[in-house]
């Protein structure tokens, strides 16, 4: 009897880590692309303002 209850508060603990890697990872890909978002941004200005991209000639 007390071997079931072991198992499955063992059972339970497992799910609750795979969900818990889940979000992590999930997190982990939502942070990267915010990064290379801003890291796009910054790397776009630096162009624009050193004359390699022509802003007017973009945006009309």
């Amino acid at each position: 009897m007390d071997n079931d209850i072991l198992i499955q508060m063992l059972n339970e603990e497992r799910k609750q880590t795979k969900y818990i890697k889940s979000i992590r990872n999930y997190l982990a890909i939502v942070f990267w692309l915010f990064v290379a978002g801003i890291l796009g941004r910054i790397i776009f200005v630096a162009l624009c303002l050193f004359g390699f991209i022509d802003i007017l000639s973009i945006f009309g």
